[in-house]
C-alpha cells in the first residue's frame, strides 16, 4: 500500500499544474512558476533533511574527506589500472 501511495503522490502533485496548463486555466508563466516554486521548496526539505540527519546521526555522509589514502594509475599489459590504498 505504500509503495502505491508513494508513486501516487508525485503524479497527483503534478497532473494539477499540467491539466491546468493544457485546459487553458493557466499560462506558461503561471505553470512554469509554479513548477519552479516546488522544485524550490523540495530542494529546501531535503537540504534540511541532509543538516538534521547529519547532526542527529553524527554521520558526514559523502562529505567525508578520505584523510591518508594514496591512489596509483598504472599500465599492466596495455590496460590501464588504478588502485586505491586506505593507510
Amino acid at each position: 500500500m505504500q509503495v502505491i501511495k508513494d508513486l501516487l503522490l508525485p503524479l497527483i502533485i503534478n497532473i494539477i499544474p499540467a491539466l491546468e496548463f493544457m485546459l487553458g486555466a493557466w499560462g506558461t508563466g503561471n505553470t512554469m512558476l509554479v513548477y519552479w516554486f516546488e522544485n524550490l521548496v523540495g530542494g529546501l526539505f531535503i537540504a534540511v533533511r541532509i543538516v538534521l540527519h547529519r547532526r542527529w546521526t553524527q554521520k558526514q555522509g559523502h562529505y567525508r574527506a578520505h584523510v591518508n589514502t594514496t591512489t596509483i594509475t598504472t599500465t599492466v599489459k596495455g590496460r590501464r589500472v588504478t588502485r586505491t590504498s586506505h593507510n
